[in-house]
């Protein structure tokens, strides 16, 4: 299964790249589905990354992780690859491959594309569909968060409304 979602921000591509690149571990302060996210330490650590990976605690299910590393960073691109692995989250999906991709538009403005390769195996329609519109649906909303953190620099009101975890 691959989802790809877009979104366009009203912000110069160095100020989006900041925030997924260089603060990667940081997604709790601006992602809702996040609750707190701390770095990992070990493992290997791709060439150019500020970090090995991020283990984040889904906000709505305490003691349910998602633990994503860098496969590839490119500053010079602003893109990256993450290889997220879930923890303790029972389904039929076990993680996903993510290349994340910032573009400038423009002095104030940039695009980021969202591009998900998730193994989901021999699934029955109905699941099938139901898997696709829950993670491109999650994807998108991620999205329209860090859209709000940057061009507001504050967190969505969804964010400010979710759980958080300890």
């Amino acid at each position: 299964m691959k989802i790809i979602q877009k979104i366009t921000i009203s912000s110069p591509a160095a100020d989006v790249w900041a925030v997924l690149g260089d603060q990667f571990v940081s997604v709790d302060e601006w992602m809702a589905g996040i609750g707190k996210s701390v770095e990992i330490t070990e493992g290997q650590q791709a060439q150019n990354a500020p970090t090995i990976g991020r283990r984040g605690e889904v906000a709505i299910n305490p003691g349910t992780f998602l633990d994503e590393t860098i496969e590839v960073y490119n500053p010079e691109n602003m893109s990256l690859i993450v290889q997220t692995d879930f923890v303790n989250i029972p389904g039929p999906v076990q993680g996903y491959k993510t290349e994340i991709q910032v573009q400038s538009l423009g002095n104030d403005a940039s695009e980021v594309s969202w591009s998900t390769q998730v193994p989901v195996g021999e699934l029955e329609p109905p699941i099938y569909s139901a898997v696709e519109k829950n993670l491109s649906d999650g994807f998108f909303r991620g999205l329209e968060e860090l859209k709000h953190f940057v061009e507001m620099k504050a967190p969505h009101e969804r964010k400010l409304a979710a759980p958080h975890c300890g």
